[in-house]
């Protein structure tokens, strides 16, 4: 028999899937295109790119949390379960280790890019998730240096183009930006977050979204920035397991795969 709790959650995105759920465009008014880490099958972790998801290349660790900077899409930033930065060739999924970050990582890990200063941003949560410390770090050693703890279990984080930073709270099930040097809750997404939800954004048109694994695919809903509420857009990745780390691009499939990675 189904729990209350499991009834619910499907309760749930059945209504959303009835709310506002207006053709959001996909990046490039095509398919969602980028890159993250996915389970093989065979207890191993695959580089892959989407959609739908394909293979790459194998890694040697899984990926926690990644992000791309400053427009390259040739090359993508990660932290790996080792506790490392590292930086992953797109064409090949060949993987370059910077360093260790030199601190222990809890249930969440998170990794943004600031567009404007350039500085690599992370995050991670102590054991119980009850707080969420912020770190910079070096992309030439990987170490991470303490920033600020705030009290809310963060799961993700991506900024957009003007340098905001958007945040999903894990206990409530909400958007927040953080700035004025704290966090503000926009609002709830109206849906369930699942453990592999992960916040992502378009590149092209700073379109927010929130892609998680449920009822066997990677299923993506449009954010409303100002909001904070969710709408599903008919559009999945594939995939037969979460895609961590994820990130998109914005060329086109072409340009990534074949053209620009020589």
């Amino acid at each position: 028999m189904q729990s209350v709790r499991s009834v619910m959650r499907a309760v749930l995105f059945a209504i959303a899937a009835f709310g506002d759920a207006a053709a959001w465009a996909a990046p490039e008014g095509g398919a969602f295109l980028g890159f993250g880490a996915s389970s093989d099958g065979a207890g191993g972790t695959d580089y892959v790119r989407f959609s739908p998801v394909q293979r790459v290349a194998s890694l040697e660790h899984g990926l926690l949390a990644g992000v791309f900077g400053e427009g390259d899409f040739r090359k993508q930033y990660a932290i790996d379960a080792t506790g490392a930065l590292v930086r992953i060739n797109t064409h090949f999924g060949t993987v370059t280790t910077i360093g260790p970050l030199g601190i222990p990582l809890g249930p969440h890990v998170l990794l943004a890019i600031d567009p404007i200063s350039s500085l690599v941003f992370m995050g991670t949560n102590d054991a119980a998730c009850q707080t969420t410390t912020f770190y910079t770090v070096d992309r030439v050693t990987g170490a991470a240096t303490p920033s600020l703890t705030l009290p809310p279990c963060y799961q993700s984080m991506v900024f957009d183009s003007n340098g905001n930073l958007f945040l999903l709270d894990r206990d409530t099930e909400a958007i927040a930006i953080f700035s004025g040097g704290s966090p503000h809750e926009l609002g709830p997404l109206g849906i369930p977050v699942e453990d592999s939800a992960v916040l992502a954004l378009d590149p092209a048109n700073d379109s927010l979204y929130l892609v998680q694994f449920y009822e066997g695919d990677n299923r993506i809903w449009f954010v409303n920035a100002t909001t904070g509420s969710a709408f599903p857009i008919g559009q999945t990745l594939g995939g037969a397991g979460p895609v961590a780390a994820l990130a998109f691009v914005t060329f086109s499939e072409e340009d990534i795969f074949f053209n620009g990675f020589d």
